[in-house]
């Protein structure tokens, strides 16, 4: 092999006879290796720069302007590493882009299991954050956050949790037919710092500052707990200041033995403290009802204050011009029902189904 290969190089520099046409020149580059992996999906293919593989324990190492193509995912980056053993894949890279059938998502680490399908993806050290897209017949749901994952349970259900920094949103692409209801619009289901484990919001748009504890929610927002129900269009939460704020055409609230509607509601968590105000000139004026043994206490004022008092019952004030009266049950029944509000969506499990963000944890 040495002499022919010092003949075929002696050639190559031998100068052209007088002449003689300059011979074509083929490149010596070998293509980049390909191993397809039937464990990796059927017609999986994996390219890069250089592979190592060991067939008895299906382990691989792929190193370089790594793509891998198959008929359950399409995963782009750096470097790849996939056990056989423990079936996990692990890409990282600047930019490692992932996608699926339904789902396209980016980040700087990757883990993969490919026999559960549980997916997670962290940034890279000063890269941005990870997004996760989904899109569905009507709507776009966008999820960015510090730690992206999805989990599988054992019926095959996915459910997609975020951590860190997070904001989620949903894009309908029928505005006009996600005003008309409410419900049409896919809902983002999240567990409310300070409410306890069993307290639920549902929203169409969230961002959260794990920092402060801050949270901003919009798109029609339904909040569920032991403690209260309420049920607005913007809402905002300091974990900080334990300041609650709540905005919409009507704001309802259902907590203890009060109900009310107004168009602004600020709760001071730790004071106990409730204010009912108009969001805006020319608002209706809050009005609350207070469940009283056989009796409805109804108050319409301009600014309406309900102080938390011991044995779940509440002191009701009230400032500006005032209406008072109180109304037997039976006839006031119809008046306390406060407005037709729909009840929250059911938890989505499958992200094939419908988005479903949960938020986990809030610290």
């Amino acid at each position: 092999m040495r002499r022919c290969l010092s003949t075929l190089l002696f050639l190559a520099a031998a100068p052209l006879a007088p002449g003689q046409t300059s011979p074509e020149v083929v490149s010596t580059r070998r293509p980049p290796p390909r191993l397809a992996l039937p464990a990796l999906g059927e017609n999986a293919i994996i390219r890069c720069e250089r592979l190592v593989f060991e067939a008895t324990s299906e382990r691989l190492e792929a190193v370089g302007s790594v793509v891998v193509r198959s008929d359950r995912f399409n995963i782009d980056c750096e470097n790849l590493t996939y056990d056989g053993q423990s079936k996990l894949m692990v890409a990282t890279g600047r930019a490692v882009q992932v996608a699926t059938e339904d789902i396209s998502a980016s980040g700087g680490a990757l883990t993969y299991n490919t026999e559960t399908g549980a997916i997670a993806i962290r940034r890279a050290s000063g890269g941005a954050q990870p997004q996760l897209i989904q899109q569905g017949d009507d709507s776009t749901f966008t999820a960015i956050a510090d730690v992206i994952s999805i989990s599988v349970d054992s019926s095959g259900q996915s459910r997609a949790h975020f951590e860190g920094d997070v904001h989620v949103q949903n894009t309908v692409a029928n505005a006009a037919a996600s005003t008309a209801s409410r419900l049409a619009v896919p809902q983002i289901r999240v567990e409310i710092p300070g409410m306890g484990s069993s307290g639920v919001m549902t929203c169409s748009s969230l961002v959260y500052r794990s920092a402060t504890g801050d949270l901003t929610a919009g798109g029609g927002v339904i909040i569920n707990t032991p403690d209260l129900f309420l049920d607005c269009q913007d809402f905002d939460y300091s974990q900080t200041t334990g300041r609650m704020v709540a905005t919409g055409e009507t704001v309802y609230l259902k907590k203890q033995d009060v109900e009310s509607r107004c168009t602004r509601m600020t709760y001071l968590t730790d004071a106990g403290r409730i204010f009912l105000d108009r969001n805006r000139p020319g608002d209706p004026q809050p009005e609350v009802w207070q469940n009283r043994e056989d009796e409805i206490f109804h108050a319409v004022a301009d600014q309406i204050t309900m102080t938390e008092m011991p044995e779940a019952r509440t002191r009701v004030a009230w400032n500006g011009n005032v209406m008072v009266e109180t109304l037997p049950v039976r006839a006031s029944a119809e008046a306390v029902s406060g407005p037709q509000v729909p009840e929250p969506a059911r938890p989505i499990e499958s992200i094939d189904e419908l988005p479903d963000a949960q938020v986990d944890p809030f610290a």
